[in-house]
């Protein structure tokens, strides 16, 4: 079943999951491996790219994405943040 987002949706349907899906033209990603201190590692991996981000005068459009992959002991995850296009710079 598909809805449009436009449309309006005026009764509650039950037992029905909805997914949304979009697509964001431009992604800036890292990968950080294995799950020891996992917290400490994503703070930094957003650090590293909203850094990135400002040092290329990229603007963040998206909050950051966390794709989690792999098996236990081969873990790892995929942070992304959509960007707005690159300034130029004469």
């Amino acid at each position: 079943m598909h809805i449009a987002l436009k449309d309006p949706v005026t009764a509650v349907l039950q037992g029905i999951c909805f997914d949304s899906c979009f697509h964001v033209m431009g992604m800036v990603s890292l990968i950080v491996g294995g799950w020891g201190d996992l917290e400490a590692k994503m703070t930094g991996a957003f650090d590293e790219l909203r850094g990135f981000l400002k040092e290329k005068d990229m603007q963040p459009i998206t909050p950051p994405f966390v794709v989690v992959s792999g098996d236990e002991p081969l873990a790892y995850a995929i942070v992304k943040i959509g960007y707005a296009g690159i300034k130029q710079r004469v």
